[in-house]
């Protein structure tokens, strides 16, 4: 098809720009294909990636970080492979050593290169070149008083440097490598949408307790799957308003705050009573919440207050994020509290059973973090 100049006029000037040759069918079914993609990696990453593992929460309200893991998993949904240079290295006289690589992701199927990811690391950032101490253990060459501190739970740390910085050069070599698989995956399609940089990338303050006002959402149903639901309702004559009546029992507000499972309740309701699901019966309750959500909350909770008493035994919360662990105490007892509650509903629960769960995680990739340090 042969382009056409147009000439558009801007104030007094005239500017003349060459369309790149497409029909608008073309372009309508260019968008109609970028739609369905979105909707495709979307429901991909809702089913199939899983939280703590392909990815983790920063912050309520912020995309995702995107961990080697789920970075990995995105490359095989594309079809794509990792392809890296050799790693840039540097050994620095003063025992620093640092390493840049660059990662190329290769299409499977026709050998082109669809991606490049470039990234760093070194043993001169904080966590490798220094540690955290208390008074007792500050090497008798270092003035004390110079040294950098911060308030521990159980008194003053002093940060010194790092002894023995070889011990790091091969976790700073994974981890650039790391780091650029993950700079190369948020360059796929739609792919930085949804994700941002890697957990390793964020300081322990970034760690935060979620909001008790505005709790982590679990998993939801997606738009397609909302949509086969309401064609059923549709189908069968059922009365919205039921339906809604219905879903405030459950303690929500809208559909789009169902998870899969009370999806699929949802329709075996509605395929075994028809016209007549979600309709109160003489026996229907308030919904009260499950004894089997409200025992695996309790055991979580258990879980969480072991692994606590754990690390304080083993006196590893000096070297912890301390207002992190503030709002984790002030947090802990709310949640405690509405799991013994007959009152709280099961949406509710539900919610704070996925925000315990994720404040494990968090404990867990810190310790992890303040280890390698």
């Amino acid at each position: 098809m042969d382009s056409t100049t147009l000439t558009i006029p801007a104030s007094d000037t005239a500017i003349t720009v060459q369309p790149c040759g497409w029909s608008p069918d073309e372009l309508r079914a260019m968008v109609a294909q970028e739609i369905e993609l979105r909707s495709i990696i979307v429901d991909y990453y809702r089913s199939q990636m899983v939280s703590s593992k392909h990815y983790y929460t920063l912050q309520a309200g912020q995309k995702p970080a995107l961990s080697k893991e789920g970075a990995l998993n995105l490359c095989s949904l594309f079809k794509v492979r990792v392809a890296a240079q050799a790693p840039c290295e540097q050994y620095h006289g003063d025992g620093h050593y640092s390493v840049r690589y660059r990662v190329h992701l290769v299409s499977i199927r026709s050998g082109e290169v669809i991606a490049d990811g470039d990234a760093s690391c070194s043993t001169r950032e904080s966590k490798y070149a220094y540690r955290w101490v208390k008074a007792s253990d500050v090497p008798p060459f270092l003035d004390a008083a110079a040294l950098t501190t911060r308030k521990g739970r159980y008194g003053t740390l002093y940060r010194v440097p790092t002894p023995d910085l070889a011990d790091h050069y091969n976790t700073v070599l994974k981890m650039a490598y790391k780091r650029a698989i993950v700079a190369a995956a948020l360059c796929l399609p739609l792919v930085s949408e949804l994700f941002t940089q890697d957990l390793e990338e964020t300081q322990l303050s970034s760690h935060t307790i979620p909001d008790q006002a505005l709790p982590t959402t679990p998993e939801q149903a997606t738009p397609h799957q909302l949509k086969q639901l309401w064609s059923r309702i549709h189908q069968h004559g059922i009365d919205p308003e039921v339906f809604r009546a219905y879903l405030a029992r459950l303690g929500l507000n809208h559909t789009k705050q169902l998870t899969p499972e009370q999806l699929d309740q949802c329709l075996s309701e509605i395929d075994t009573r028809q016209a007549e699901a979600f309709q109160p019966t003489d026996d229907t309750e308030p919904l009260p919440a499950s004894q089997a959500t409200r025992a695996t909350l309790a055991e979580a909770l258990a879980t969480l207050q072991g692994e606590l008493e754990q690390v304080k035994q083993q006196g590893a919360l000096d070297q912890l994020d301390t207002d992190w662990l503030d709002k984790l105490a002030q947090w802990a007892p709310v949640v405690k509290t509405a799991c013994e509650s007959p009152e709280t509903p099961e949406a509710e629960l539900r919610r704070y059973l996925h925000d315990t769960h994720q404040v494990l995680s968090d404990l867990r990739q810190m310790l992890t973090t303040e280890a390698a340090a």
